[in-house]
C-alpha cells in the first residue's frame, strides 16, 4: 500500500521539524560556546548525547508518570 511509506514519510518529517524546534529554543550549551569552552560542532554533540542518555534512562519514568498518575488514577 501507498498510504503507509507515505505515512511513515510524514511521520519522520514532523518528528524531525518537532525535534529541530526543541532543540532551537534550548539555551543549555550557549554560555559553553560564548565563554569559547565548546566550539558549536562540541557542544552540539555533548548536548546530542547528553539528550540521549537522559531520554534512555528517565524516559520510562515520564511516561509512566503521565500514562497514569496525572489522570486521576485512571490507566492512558
Amino acid at each position: 500500500m501507498i498510504l503507509e511509506p507515505l505515512l511513515l514519510g510524514a511521520l519522520l518529517t514532523i518528528s524531525f521539524l518537532v525535534a529541530f524546534a526543541i532543540g532551537s529554543n534550548d539555551e543549555a550549551m550557549a554560555p559553553a560556546v560564548g565563554a569559547n569552552v565548546f566550539t558549536v560542532r562540541t557542544a552540539v554533540l555533548v548536548g546530542g548525547f547528553i539528550t540521549v542518555i537522559g531520554a534512555v534512562s528517565l524516559g520510562s519514568n515520564v511516561s509512566e508518570k503521565v500514562g497514569s498518575d496525572l489522570v486521576g488514577g485512571m490507566t492512558v
